[in-house]
């Protein structure tokens, strides 16, 4: 109602992410409503540093000259991460090759082709192997993505993608024919689109 885009003559897509997806889809002459349940990890549930966005959660990651830099909610010393923080991290963990495309933690010996500041950020093995986000500050242990953690995002953005696929091909429409997706709810506003699209939640 508020972006009133039944009145718009091209198709358009609304989706509200969070522990339930809800997906609106205009074709342009008709509204498809649908929802899915995406699960708890895009609020930080489920996922071994995941909290609420609250002073001290990493809300934000990005890459800069070969390593990660964090920022967090109020400034504080990082002591857990929240959901637009996990979006972020997952979108570069991918573009650094930290994370291959299957979702799959980049081992020791594959490591040796990143960046000094990237590969020394993981460590571990296995099901144990973890991209460190932040080291310890004052005993409040390490913030980081772990190997499960990225099997729990890709469930959850795994249900919203194919919600949206399925929504398109009822519709009888193609990606391309999107002019506009607006991405909204409390955590909708926080998350960088470029991520929502790097980690394969929005379809390209």
């Amino acid at each position: 109602v508020a972006e009133e885009m039944t009145r718009q003559p091209y198709p358009a897509l609304a989706v509200d992410i969070g522990t339930n997806g809800e997906i609106a889809l205009w074709s342009g002459e008709k509204l498809y409503v649908a929802s899915c349940a995406a699960g708890p990890a895009f609020e930080g549930a489920h996922i071994e540093r995941g909290m609420r966005a609250s002073p001290g959660a990493i809300d934000h990651v990005e890459l800069a000259d070969g390593d990660l830099r964090i920022s967090t909610i109020g400034e504080e010393q990082p002591v857990g991460i929240c959901g637009s923080g996990l979006f972020d991290a997952l979108a570069v963990a991918l573009e650094s090759g930290a994370v291959q495309p299957t979702g799959r933690m980049t081992n020791a010996v594959e490591a040796a082709e990143l960046t000094n500041g990237i590969r020394d950020r993981l460590v571990g093995e296995g099901n144990d192997r973890r991209l460190v986000l932040a080291a310890n500050h004052n005993h409040r242990g390490e913030v980081y993505l772990s190997q499960k953690d990225v099997r729990e995002i890709q469930l959850a953005k795994g249900a919203v993608r194919a919600t949206l696929e399925m929504m398109l091909e009822y519709a009888g429409l193609a990606v391309e024919d999107l002019h506009e997706v607006l991405l909204a709810g409390a955590f909708g506003n926080y998350i960088r689109a470029e991520s929502a699209l790097r980690m394969g939640l929005l379809p390209p």
